[in-house]
Order: C-alpha cells, then sequence, then structure tokens
C-alpha cells in the first residue's frame, strides 16, 4: 500500500474496500479477547474460560502496597495466561492488581509484558499489510551544535496510540517541520501491521521512530527471572528486524535495570545501538563498556507540565538550564508532550518547529534520537 492510497482510502473506501471487507469478515472468527473488568481485584479468581468469565471477590479492597503478594503475583500469572493461552502473555495496564500504586513491577514478575487495548484490534490484526518497517532514519549533521535536542513522545507500547494518530498529533500543520521521534513497540507490526504501514509510508524525512517502552512489550526487565529475562531479549530480536530499520534505539522503563542486563540485551538484539531512559533527577549521558550509549532525560523535560501560558518560553528556558549544568557535547532529551487534541497545550511538532526557531543554532540542535545516538555512539567509541 503506497502513501497516495492511504491517503485517498479514509474509512475503507476506493482500493482498501476488498482488504477492509476481507479483514472484517476474518475479524468476526478472530475476536481479540481484551474485555477485564475494570474492578478486578487482588483475590479475584480466574476461571478457565480467562478473565472474560473472571469476577471480583465480594471482599472490599484493601489499602494501596506497592509489593505484590505471592497470591497476587499468582492471580495475575493466571488471568494473563489464561486470557492469551501464551508467554510472555499480554496484559491490560491498569486492570490486572490495579489496586497497586504500581502495577507494572507486579506484571512483570510474572513473566508478562503489556500491550494496553486498542479500539477493533481484531479487525486491525486481519488488515494484511506488504510494508510495515518502518523507514531508516537519516544520518546526523555533519557539524552538529554543543548541545542536541531530541523530541521523544510517549505512549509507543500501545496500539491505542497509533490508531488514534499519535493523539491526532500525525496530522497536525507543523509535522514535518522539525524532527520528532515516535514511540512504536515494534510487536505491533507482527500483531496489526497495516496500522505500523500506515507511519512507515507517510512518514517525513524529519521523523523518526523508537522501541518503546523497554523494546516490544512494557516490562520491567529487572523483575524477570535471569532465564525470562533472556526470553524476553529473543523476542526482540525476532519482531525487531521486521519491524524497524536498523540502528535500532530502545526506551527503557526500569528504574533498576542494571549495567549487566543491558548489555546482555544489546549482545542478545545486535541491531540495538543506543538506549534512553526515564528521568529519575537530572539528565545524564553514559557510555555502556562496549560503546553503547544510554541517554536519560531531566525530570524538568520527561511529561513536562509546561506554563500554559508560556508554553514554548517555559519549555526553552527548560532546555537551557538543563544545557547549563553539562558540558557539551551533551544530548538533551524532552519527553512525553503527546496531549490530546482537545488539550491547551502545544503539540509536539509545533513545540519541535517552535524551538528550532528559538534555540541558537550555534548552540543547540534539533536532532531524531536515532541521529542523536549514532552521534553519542561516536562519542563513546572515541573516548573509550
Amino acid at each position: 500500500m503506497t502513501a497516495s492510497t492511504w491517503a485517498a482510502t479514509p474509512g475503507c473506501r476506493s482500493a482498501w474496500t476488498t482488504r477492509c471487507s476481507a479483514a472484517r469478515s476474518s475479524s468476526t472468527l478472530r475476536r481479540t479477547r481484551t474485555s477485564i473488568p475494570r474492578r478486578l481485584l487482588s483475590s479475584t479468581r480466574c476461571s478457565p474460560g480467562g478473565l472474560t468469565r473472571c469476577t471480583p471477590s465480594t471482599a472490599g479492597p484493601s489499602p494501596r502496597s506497592t509489593l505484590p503478594t505471592t497470591s497476587q503475583q499468582a492471580v495475575a500469572s493466571s488471568c494473563a495466561t489464561e486470557v492469551y493461552l501464551s508467554r510472555p502473555a499480554l496484559a491490560q495496564l491498569n486492570v490486572i492488581i490495579v489496586r497497586h500504586s504500581h502495577p507494572m513491577p507486579t506484571l512483570s514478575l510474572t513473566y508478562s509484558y503489556c500491550l494496553t487495548a486498542a479500539p477493533n484490534l481484531s479487525f486491525w490484526s486481519s488488515v494484511p499489510s506488504s510494508q510495515p518497517r518502518l523507514p531508516a532514519p537519516t544520518a546526523p549533521p555533519a557539524a552538529a551544535a554543543p548541545y542536541t535536542v531530541v523530541f521523544q513522545t510517549n505512549e509507543g507500547d500501545t496500539p491505542k496510540i497509533l490508531a488514534g494518530l499519535m493523539s491526532a498529533q500525525w496530522l497536525h500543520p507543523a509535522h514535518g517541520a522539525a524532527p520528532v521521534s515516535w514511540g512504536i513497540n515494534p510487536g505491533i507490526a507482527a500483531r496489526f501491521p497495516a496500522l505500523v504501514e500506515y507511519y512507515a509510508v507517510t512518514a517525513q524525512p524529519t521523523d523518526s521512530f523508537f522501541a518503546g517502552c523497554s523494546g516490544a512489550g512494557y516490562v520491567y526487565p529487572s523483575k524477570y527471572t535471569p532465564a525470562d529475562r533472556a526470553l524476553y531479549y529473543q523476542h526482540v530480536e525476532h519482531v525487531v528486524p521486521p519491524a524497524m530499520a536498523a540502528p535500532v534505539v530502545v526506551d527503557i522503563w526500569d528504574y533498576s535495570i542494571n549495567q549487566t542486563q543491558l548489555l546482555q540485551y544489546r549482545s542478545t538484539v545486535p541491531a540495538i545501538q543506543c538506549f534512553t531512559f526515564q528521568a529519575k533527577g537530572a539528565a545524564t549521558n553514559q557510555c555502556l563498556p562496549d560503546g553503547t550509549p544510554v541517554l536519560q532525560s531531566d525530570s524538568a523535560l520527561f511529561y513536562p507540565q509546561l506554563n500554559i501560558s508560556d508554553p514554548a518560553g517555559d519549555l526553552e528556558q527548560r532546555i537551557r538550564h538543563v544545557a547549563s549544568q553539562h558540558p557539551a557535547p551533551f544530548t538533551i532529551i524532552v519527553y512525553g508532550l503527546l496531549s490530546k487534541a482537545e488539550d491547551p497545550y502545544p503539540q509536539t511538532p509545533e513545540l519541535a518547529l517552535a524551538m528550532a526557531n528559538r534555540l541558537p543554532k550555534d548552540k543547540f540542535s534539533i536532532m531524531s534520537v536515532t541521529q542523536a545516538c549514532t552521534q553519542a555512539r561516536d562519542h563513546c567509541s572515541a573516548h573509550a
């Protein structure tokens, strides 16, 4: 399917009608079982039929805790396995053991990973696709400024963000005017290839893509046993090459993952060039012993709550402040600005363009995350 075909076929019209009709027919036989009660308590019992037949216990909720009990882990494992009949299992975030403040570490303890639901997945799983692979990024500029600024979007682990056109930001008039890096779970290409095909054929030269969150399914790899962690890394290696052109950047969501586990990840998935990391304080740019960069966002730029009266001005000051705290060269990541179209905040493409116009070009370069990682990898190699 070409970009022009996509543009000419909204809502299953024109040349896509046959494919959509076939998908509708097939999807009636392949319903995705994602109906999970939202008030699933820790003592929920799973029947052999799976979560669609789970019923909450009559016991009331107990105080929130951050550590799951053994029985709660067993419930999560049983429910995820019953519904999807595979391991690693897919599960819905915020519904399995929802009463815990940190559901993902709990889910990770069961050797499951999260792929949040989206509308019409049974339909999308049946639409054939000839080109789901996301394109390779362009090389970084030969002469870069001392500080590199990267815009990374959030929600990359979920098909809902793809089905929703990146919260409608993919259609923003400023899309393509400045570099933006979009998170996409490469495992989505295997299950819903036509969703990924759309982005592959409509991407602009300024677009790049990274694997998020944690690779190919939202998980805390450090919570896995060594054997299960190795299986997850093999799963990522299986789904990445058909979905994403190398080099690949993986956005790690796991505060506890250590250097040894990252090195194992990198050696299992050779296409990985770089890791980005969720913020936990000041920004850092580090190098693993094998020369792989690990770039971490600053808390002030991680899901930033910008001043509504002057969001671009606020963001510019935050970027300048982070730069002032670190000697060049340094990569500054702005993470998590995918807001809903109706929200009062500017959209990510608009803010990226504003920073490209406002920040002095002799000090700041706006780049894709892959370009920044290529540059950082060269720096790591030169200072090994």
